[in-house]
């Protein structure tokens, strides 16, 4: 079946299941076909205004309108639909798709539910009349209940996805003197990564946290800590903030096993640096030397023991030299640490501005990731003097 659609209309239908001929559901009616020795199967989106395929076997397929499909029917309608011949049945004797090529005579449609919303089918169709009987009818359903499940994990990534781009800064921080940038490359699964930065008085104040764990719980734990960080943060010393967070957090920590790393700073007009590394152990001020030192210390992750407590460390941002904070997500794709630090501190000093940076090493993290993407969100943070 083919036909010309605008590329913008499929793209948005789409657009919530991450494109077309994803593997998952490749598997699923590979097997279908087979199963149920059928010329074809596909698992079909069947948007608002076009059916949209997200995976065919055994024949090619693509977009047409909703108006004229089959699974649009199957997806009003109260279950499972069989049409055993499509020419004998009066609802579509007359459609293109039973009168002209493909001459289709033989439709089974289990619909698919994603978000509490039918969204499509996973399909069966021949140009012969057949029927299925009861024992083959269960085993459609089941197949279906399949790929509503990996739905639902689709559905899930997309919220913790969402929820995790919102907690990002939406503006630039105006520190005359200095760049900030930051940018992170969420993982397929979606994980607990946020930077974020505010002014302060005296200057600003950078964070980056790591949850551990995926998902919307996650995202949900990360959205608290930033809360709490930027309400306490312009009242409270780099400590203090620290027993904020941990006090705010370490139920929901606790009742979940899961723990939060976190490197905190703050860095004033004349380039002092107040910081505190909460099992992080990620962060180094690059110098346009090339020379690293590496920010480190003994403190534990947020979560690890109840009523913990932080020391506040202090630097020296010099002119020209950056503040560079990553995530594991970016150390992930090196051999070690020190594989990593050899080959960013030559991207790190190759620019002058901070976003520059941090797109850099995040780019770089990307290209080295495996093919079907990192397991971890690639982040990272910059904060950066201004040559003299």
């Amino acid at each position: 079946m083919t036909s010309t659609v605008p590329t913008s209309t499929v793209e948005d239908e789409l657009a919530p299941y991450g494109g077309v001929g994803q593997r998952r559901f490749e598997r699923v009616v590979a097997l279908a076909k087979e199963l149920f020795d059928v010329p074809a199967a596909a698992v079909n989106i069947v948007g608002t205004e076009m059916l949209v395929p997200l995976a065919v076997a055994g024949t090619e397929l693509d977009p047409f309108p909703r108006e004229v499909s089959f699974c649009s029917r199957a997806v009003d309608g109260e279950g499972q639909l069989l049409v055993a011949d499509a020419a004998q049945d009066r609802r579509f004797a007359d459609n293109p798709l039973v009168t002209e090529d493909p001459h289709l005579r033989f439709y089974a449609g289990q619909p698919l539910t994603s978000g509490g919303e039918r969204v499509g089918t996973l399909c069966l169709f021949g140009s012969e009349p057949r029927e299925l009987d009861a024992r083959e009818s269960r085993m459609l359903r089941d197949l279906g209940s399949w790929v509503e499940n990996e739905l639902a994990v689709d559905h899930s990534a997309r919220e913790a996805e969402g929820a995790q781009r919102r907690l990002l800064p939406s503006r630039p921080v105006d520190m005359p003197g200095f760049g900030v940038g930051g940018r992170c490359a969420p993982a397929r699964g979606v994980g607990g990564d946020v930077y974020d930065w505010i002014a302060l008085d005296d200057g600003c104040q950078v964070v980056l946290c790591d949850v551990m764990g995926k998902g919307v719980p996650a995202a949900m734990t990360a959205a608290g800590v930033r809360a709490v960080l930027r309400g306490a943060s312009p009242f409270n010393s780099l400590e203090n903030t620290m027993l904020r967070v941990d006090k705010a957090v370490a139920d929901d920590l606790g009742s979940a096993g899961s723990f939060v790393t976190l490197f905190l700073a703050r860095v004033g007009a004349e380039g002092q640096v107040g910081w505190i590394d909460a099992g992080h152990g990620l962060a180094a001020i690059v110098g346009p030397d090339g020379r690293a030192r590496r920010l480190s210390s003994t403190g534990l992750p947020v979560g690890v023991l109840p009523d913990d407590s932080w020391e506040c460390h202090t630097e020296h941002l010099a002119p020209g030299e950056a503040l560079v904070v990553v995530s594991d997500g970016v150390v992930d794709n090196y051999t070690d640490l020190e594989h990593a630090e050899r080959m960013l501190v030559p991207l790190i000093t190759a620019h002058t501005e901070a976003q520059q940076i941090a797109d850099t090493i995040v780019d770089h993290a990307l290209v080295l990731a495996p093919p079907r993407g990192s397991r971890d969100d690639i982040t990272a943070l910059v904060i950066r003097r201004d040559d003299a």
